[in-house]
């Protein structure tokens, strides 16, 4: 027996140990072929998972899995890795039939995800037909593998939920899927109120009564009717709705048949009134042409002319009187104008020697001549209306119809003559106007009895009066032979009665001089109502009289001689008060020359407000110093104002700019964008200085009114959106209740999968999404309480269909892999931590770690592969210690 298995092969050997040793030392490429067939037909399983492990062929290994039921389960391992990771090595047939038949879910769902191949992915998903993996692959997919998945994303109405993950062309597809889903709801009643608005508006057409409005808006319905998307209704509704339109359409037709009879005759009407309008105006035309030919005497009196004109007003006549509407009283108006005419042309032989005794007249008025100076004045302007008299009077022996060219040449030559001596003219009528106002000037004061002031300004009326000449001082004689007997008589009055009053003023100065210590301003008054007095004796003309006024002159000094002090006193503050306004004055300025380098316009505003209030504080002048220096400080202020105002006008036209960019968000749509970019136009305001009393108020009333509104509209679109929001949450809440209320009558998994369905389809308002949730956990956890019954119910069946001979068709399924019966319920008390008998120990302790390597390896299986593993190898009905054992691991 030694000797049998000296010539043996050691790869061959019986003892496993020694075929171990031999297999490690094989090389795979020099000793392939006894590497396969130890791989493939050697005892030991171990063996051959060794040899199949070295040649690492995926061909071996997916024999392997066909015909090895103890390495089945390692070799799958080994081709579903290789699947998984697109291992080139793996031919596509093995690949294609391990996918087909062999691959279990969570193999699949790995290949669904990461597989390079669009139509496999596909083909996976539909086959693992599960909504939230086919919501998945697309949401992470490609624009390619999107489109790819349309049609399950359209079996299973997932396009809503993905539209937002869509890419390209296929967003644009689920776009308009849903847009069209959109329209199918929303379009029949569209359609169906256009129909009936385009249909009533039909009928009402039938009661107006002017037929272009009534044909053009009957065409517009009709372009209408034709562009309505009648589809979107059901065949019944197009067909009412099209035997509706086709009655009226009918009765319209019928009605703007009879609109245009009448139309067409209003028409006619308005034709023959526009003919009859034509046939007034050529009327018109036809004499004004005429009358312009007859203007012109002097060409109607040369040649052949007057012929020529007589034979055109001839023709005329003949053409009016042959018109067709020759009966108007227009027509026959012009008629006899033009017969009128052709009788003044048939006199005009006799106007000739009328007008040539005009034409003699007016060369002699043209031949006037013109004064060279102010004495000509009179006897040129007395030749001159001569001579226009006698040239108008030849006028009126001439018709009215030829006088007017001739009346305008008359006008012209005396405007024309005015003219020349319009420079004269014009100097006499100034002096002319100058002595009048200065003669009733005298008049008034002699009135009010101011003497000496009428005398003053009577000697100013003489002197005018004097330059005028005779024509035109004829107007003022009257009135200055009565002012100048009136003043003779003043003046004799009053030598008599001032002779008197000069005594006594006289005495009045002398008690003034004697008197002591007097008060400065009182005495001042008193000489100064003394001299008044004095002036109104008037002047003096005698040589007593100038004797006076020296003796008066030298009291009045004498009187007046203690208030010199006083006086230089106030002299002095005077000059006081000029210089402290001076320095006024000279601040101001110094203000404007420093407004080109201002940084602060508030303190420069400031300044400009105190020197004017220090002006107006300043010491008190005399009128005529204190207007010389007011000149002056008016002329710096305004300098400083003007700067200080294109400040304000620069700061206004800023804040005008800002305004209009205000005024601009009044049309924004997007109210919180508007609002927002105010806030920033308020800051920007807030930085700009004061744009003037005026501006600033209108610009800010202005400012402040586009904010209000657009803030305004902003809360009342928050206003309307709250609203609309608590009644959108109002209704959310009475379907979520309701909702509600069927989830507490649920009795089935189908009912918990429809209200599931429900609750995902249902898009609440963000205060509502806690109930959802909490809603849809409820029934997850009622569908898992459904399931878990259902579950049990089904393993209570199993459990008694174990004792027989007979299993239950539902349960009835190939295993996924070659195992024994007790391989499989050891796995099964492994997942669901069940104990195992003593005895089984060691066997569970290896199961454990080839169920771990298979994990490593993505080949897990789960709980339920195991208990249909189990079931479909089991002898049936199964033993006692089996069958607690089994029903320990379902109770789990």
């Amino acid at each position: 027996m030694i000797f049998k298995h000296l010539f043996t092969p050691k790869w061959k050997h019986p003892k496993l140990h020694i075929r171990e040793s031999a297999l490690d030392k094989l090389d795979v490429q020099k000793d392939q072929h006894i590497l396969t067939t130890m791989a493939l037909e050697d005892s030991s399983a171990q063996i051959r998972r060794q040899a199949l492990s070295k040649l690492n062929d995926l061909g071996l290994w997916w024999q392997a899995s066909k015909k090895d039921q103890e390495l089945k389960e390692h070799a799958l391992a080994q081709i579903s890795n290789a699947v998984l990771n697109a291992n080139d090595a793996l031919s596509h047939d093995i690949r294609d039939e391990y996918i087909d038949k062999l691959a279990p879910a969570k193999v699949l769902e790995k290949l669904a995800f990461n597989d390079r191949d669009t139509g496999l992915r596909v083909k996976l998903l539909k086959r693992l037909a599960d909504a939230s993996l086919i919501e998945k692959a697309f949401r992470e997919g490609d624009e390619r593998l999107q489109r790819a998945l349309l049609e399950l994303v359209g079996q299973y109405q997932l396009q809503k939920a993905l539209l937002k993950h869509a890419q390209g062309e296929v967003k644009a597809e689920l776009e308009a899927f849903l847009e069209q889903q959109h329209l199918a709801a929303v379009m029949p009643e569209q359609v169906t109120q256009a129909a009936k608005l385009i249909l009533a508006k039909l009928n009402y057409l039938r009661e107006k009564q002017d037929y272009l409005q009534v044909k053009s808006e009957a065409e517009a319905l009709r372009s209408q009717w034709t562009d309505l998307e009648l589809h979107w209704l059901t065949e019944a509704l197009q067909q009412e709705n099209l035997a509706k339109f086709d009655t009226l359409n009918a009765k319209l037709s019928t009605h703007l048949a009879r609109l245009e009879v009448q139309y067409e005759q209003v028409q006619q009407q308005e034709q023959q009134r526009e003919q009859q309008a034509a046939a007034v105006q050529l009327a018109e035309q036809t004499v004004a042409e005429c009358e312009a030919l007859c203007a012109d005497i002097e060409q109607l009196l040369s040649g052949n002319f007057l012929v020529e004109v007589q034979a055109q007003i001839s023709q005329a006549v003949t053409q009016l009187s042959a018109h067709q509407y020759a009966s108007l009283p227009e027509l026959q108006q012009a008629l006899q104008v033009l017969a009128q005419l052709q009788q003044k042309l048939e006199s005009l032989p006799k106007l000739a020697s009328a007008i040539n005794q005009f034409e003699t007249a007016f060369v002699t008025l043209q031949n006037c001549a013109v004064p060279n100076d102010i004495t000509e004045l009179d006897s040129a302007e007395q030749t001159h209306q001569q001579a226009h008299a006698a040239a108008k009077a030849q006028l009126h022996h001439i018709d009215v119809a030829f006088r007017k060219p001739l009346q305008a040449k008359l006008r012209a030559e005396v405007t024309a003559f005015a003219e020349k001596i319009a420079p004269l003219v014009t100097v006499q009528k100034a002096t002319q106007q100058q002595a009048r106002k200065k003669a009733l000037d005298t008049k008034r004061l002699i009135e009010q009895g101011r003497f000496n002031v009428a005398f003053g300004v009577f000697k100013g009326f003489i002197a005018e009066y004097q330059q005028l000449t005779a024509a035109y001082q004829a107007p003022l004689s009257a009135l200055h032979d009565e002012l100048q007997a009136k003043l003779a008589e003043i003046q004799d009055w009053q030598k008599y009665a001032t002779a008197p009053k000069r005594a006594e003023i006289l005495a009045e100065v002398a008690e003034l001089v004697a008197e002591v210590a007097p008060q400065a301003k009182q005495r001042a008054a008193q000489v100064k109502a003394l001299r008044q007095r004095w002036n109104e004796c008037g002047k003096a003309t005698t040589a007593e009289e100038v004797a006076q006024s020296e003796a008066f002159e030298t009291a009045l000094e004498q009187a007046f001689e203690p208030c010199r002090a006083y006086f230089a006193e106030l002299e002095q503050q005077k000059a006081q008060a000029i210089v402290a306004r001076q320095e006024i004055i000279q601040q101001m300025q110094a203000l404007s020359d420093t407004a080109a380098t201002v940084s602060d316009w508030k303190a420069y505003e400031g300044q400009f407000q105190q020197l004017k209030l220090q002006w107006r504080d300043a010491p008190k002048l005399d009128n005529d110093s204190y207007q010389k220096l007011s000149a002056e400080f008016k002329t710096a202020q305004d300098a400083a104002w003007l700067q200080l105002k294109g400040s304000y006008d620069n700061n206004a036209a800023k804040k005008a700019e800002i305004l209009a960019l205000a005024q601009a968000q009044l049309s924004n749509e997007n109210l919180d964008e508007a609002c927002e970019q105010l806030k920033a136009l308020q800051q920007t305001w807030q930085g700009i200085g004061f744009a003037g009393a005026k501006q600033e108020h209108k610009l800010w009333q202005s400012f402040r009114a586009v904010n209000d509104e657009v803030f305004g509209k902003r809360q009342a679109a928050f206003n309307e959106r709250k609203q609309a929001q608590s009644a959108e949450a109002e209704q959310q809440t009475q379907q979520l209740d309701a909702i509600a209320q069927e989830c507490e009558q649920v009795a089935t998994l189908a009912q918990c999968q429809q209200l599931l369905k429900q609750l995902r389809d249902f898009n609440p308002i963000k205060p509502l999404r806690a109930k959802q949730q909490a809603m849809m956990n409820a029934l997850n956890d009622k569908v898992a309480e459904l399931q878990q019954a259902k579950q049990q119910q089904a393993y209570d069946e199993l459990l008694e269909s174990l004792r027989t001979e007979q299993l239950a068709e539902r349960w009835k399924a190939r295993p996924e892999r070659e195992l024994s019966a007790n391989d499989w319920l050891l796995r099964l008390e492994i997942l669901t931590t069940s104990p195992s008998p003593q005895t089984l120990q060691s066997e569970r302790m290896n199961m454990q770690v080839a169920m771990l390597e298979e994990k490593l390896s993505g080949a897990e299986l789960q709980v339920e592969a195991c208990i249909r593993g189990y079931v479909n190898t089991a002898e049936l009905p199964i033993s006692e210690e089996q069958y607690l054992r089994f029903k320990a691991c379902l109770e789990m």
